[in-house]
């Protein structure tokens, strides 16, 4: 992706702030923010381990360095 790049008129349709990452689910829901976006495949797909389960020792330092 580039600022002026073909696909900024497709971004700008999605998503009119332009940030990226932008997600479409499959319900065409648009979501962007990177935590968020983590978050929500972490959920969908634990097996993934993107981030530690709940209760882990480890999920306070991953929240942390998630939202720094």
């Amino acid at each position: 992706y580039t600022q002026d790049g073909p696909d900024r008129d497709r971004l700008l349709a999605l998503n009119p702030l332009g940030q990226v990452p932008t997600l479409v689910l499959p319900n065409d829901e648009v979501m962007t923010e990177s935590a968020a976006i983590i978050l929500l495949l972490h959920d969908r797909a634990p097996h993934a381990e993107l981030a530690p389960p709940g209760g882990s020792p480890l999920l306070p330092r991953f929240l942390r360095w998630l939202l720094f």
